[in-house]
Parts: C-alpha cells; sequence; structure tokens
C-alpha cells in the first residue's frame, strides 16, 4: 500500500524513534496481512471490528492498546478517521466469563419479536446459529437456502457452511413473507444488503430493553455463542476452525477454557 509508505514518512518527519516507527509499521503490517487488505478501498468497520476481536483475544491488554493506536493513527492520516475503533479498556482474565449466554440470547430474541424488529430478530437466530460473522451476512442468499449451504468468501478464502435445517425453514418462511426471491436474504430497503452500522445500532437498542450488559452484545457475540455451544455438543476444535474460517487454532482455542465456575466444578469432583 502506498499509503503505508507515505505514512512511515510522516512519522519520520515528526521525529518519532526509530522504535516507535519501527512498531507502528510491524503493527500495521501485521494488520495489512491478518485482513487482506490491499488498498484504502479495501478498509471497512466490519474489518477494523474483526481484527480488533482477533487482537483482544490472542493479545495481552498493553499490547492489544499499542496495536489498536498505531492503526488509529493510520486512519486518521489516510482521512478515515470515522473509522477508527475505541480501545478495550481492559482485558478480561477468561473471555469466556463475560460472553453471551443461551438465555441471554433467547432473550434477545424475544424482545426483537416483542419490539417488531422482524428482521433483527432472523439476523440475531441467522448469526447464533451459523457462526458466521456480521459482514457475511450478504452470503446467506436464497439460493444458499435451496442448496442447504453456503460459501463464504473472507480474506482471499473460501469455507463452505452447512446450513441448519430448522434456520433454513424459518429463513425460507421469512424470505415468502417478505417477498424476498432471490440474491441475499437481508436486504435494506433499497434493495442492498444490509448495513453492518444499522445492526449495530439495532442491537444497541433490543440489548437495552432487554436488560442486557452492553460488554455483551457486540459484533462478535453471536459468533462465540455459536463456538461455545459447538464445543458443547462436540467438542471438535479442528472442525470448528474449519467453520469460523479460523487460520490458526490458536484463535479458535479459546473455546476450550472453562470459565472459573466451570473449572471449579470440575475440581470439586475429581474424587
Amino acid at each position: 500500500m502506498t499509503e503505508l509508505q507515505e505514512f512511515k514518512q510522516e512519522l519520520i518527519h515528526n521525529e518519532l524513534s526509530q522504535a516507535t516507527i519501527s512498531r507502528y509499521m510491524t503493527d500495521l503490517n501485521q494488520f495489512i496481512d491478518k485482513t487482506g487488505i490491499t488498498s484504502k478501498d479495501d478498509i471497512n468497520k466490519a474489518k477494523l471490528l474483526d481484527y480488533k476481536d482477533y487482537l483482544i483475544n490472542n493479545f495481552k491488554p498493553a499490547s492489544c492498546t499499542i496495536k489498536l493506536i498505531g492503526i488509529n493513527k493510520f486512519l486518521d492520516f489516510i482521512g478515515l478517521d470515522n473509522l477508527k475503533v475505541k480501545l478495550p479498556k481492559k482485558q478480561k482474565k477468561n473471555v469466556l466469563e463475560d460472553m453471551l449466554t443461551v438465555a441471554e440470547y433467547e432473550r434477545l430474541l424475544k424482545y426483537a419479536d416483542k419490539l417488531g424488529k422482524e428482521k433483527m430478530y432472523y439476523i440475531i437466530m441467522t448469526l447464533a446459529n451459523t457462526g458466521i460473522r456480521i459482514s457475511e451476512l450478504k452470503f446467506i442468499t436464497v439460493e444458499a437456502l435451496k442448496k442447504e449451504s453456503t460459501s463464504i468468501k473472507n480474506k482471499g478464502k473460501i469455507r463452505e457452511i452447512i446450513l441448519p435445517k430448522k434456520l433454513i425453514k424459518e429463513l425460507k418462511e421469512y424470505c415468502k413473507k417478505n417477498h424476498v426471491s432471490e440474491g441475499p436474504v437481508f436486504i435494506s430497503k433499497a434493495g442492498n444488503p444490509i448495513d453492518i452500522t444499522y445492526i449495530h445500532r439495532e442491537l444497541k437498542t433490543i440489548s437495552g430493553q432487554a436488560r442486557i450488559k452492553k460488554s455483551k452484545v457486540h459484533a462478535h457475540a453471536f459468533r462465540h455463542l455459536f463456538a461455545i455451544q459447538y464445543m458443547k455438543r462436540n467438542n471438535n476444535a479442528l472442525s470448528l476452525a474449519d467453520i469460523l474460517g479460523h487460520s490458526s487454532l490458536e484463535t479458535t482455542r479459546i473455546y476450550t477454557q472453562q470459565t472459573k465456575e466451570q473449572h471449579q466444578k470440575s475440581i470439586d469432583n475429581l474424587f
């Protein structure tokens, strides 16, 4: 990316230390490699939130914050300051401790229905039952429902996702009711794939009404829930990594951890 070299020259011009410049460039190159972006136009909020989530799950709090500061500075420099991400307040000792529960997921569905937010009801259901990222909802199409699977294209890779039969039935009924006959199931009034900003805004409203902690309802909340439930039933991290599209098992390993409560129960019943 030419913008990266221009950013480096700006850092040199501002007389930052060589160590600081080197750290920024290393962190930015890691961001580019991980997200697969090749130009300024490839950068969007969904990719930034995905990467932020990856950092939180794989790096210590201080390292995570430093890396995000560098990315935000770069976004400022290339005129994308509106995409800057919030720095995490603190890293959980065990991220499973603050993840969405099945009961909370069901409460979100209940309140989405109660508030008359039909589209969000089915979006929440789809995310929780497939483990896909919010940015990958566009791959849930009428055609995918017919063949009972979908091909997810992300970061230059393709993975096949088998759709649960119950979800297929629900989404077919939704499509019939809303006259969606082809392409993405979830579309805007203008007929375009649903906007991620709209989803975040609606999730905030629904979670507020359902009285669920804001920290539990975020971009990857339902992806995490899917992963935890999958591990409980199948206990196969390798298979889960394929479904989630993780290139490394280290990223998937988080879902094999136990909460403090689970760990306490397991050691209390050893003998």
